[in-house]
């Protein structure tokens, strides 16, 4: 779809996308019997991708939690020697 705006023809953003049309066609083809598919692989095109960012954020999480050691340092103060900068990663003491 192409709106004016201005006098200068720009296109709008929408539609139905990659992951809608997979559905819609993998319905289509459900309903007339061309695949005898589950309902979850027929749907998958909708809840896959968000189901792959929650995976991501949750493996992501679970890694955050299993590096505690840096985080306790910083909230105690306490830093190893090649932490302190990078004054003191290139000799000078300031």
């Amino acid at each position: 779809m192409s709106t004016t705006r201005g006098g200068t023809a720009s296109a709008a953003g929408g539609g139905i996308g990659l992951g809608g049309a997979l559905t819609v066609l993998f319905v289509a083809l459900k309903l007339t019997g061309y695949i005898d598919w589950s309902w979850w692989w027929i749907l998958a095109p909708l809840w896959l991708p968000a189901a792959v960012v929650i995976l991501a954020f949750w493996f992501g999480f679970l890694i955050w939690l299993a590096l505690p050691d840096k985080r306790k340092r910083e909230r105690d103060g306490q830093a190893r020697p090649d932490e302190h900068g990078p004054a003191h990663r290139w000799g000078r003491r300031g």
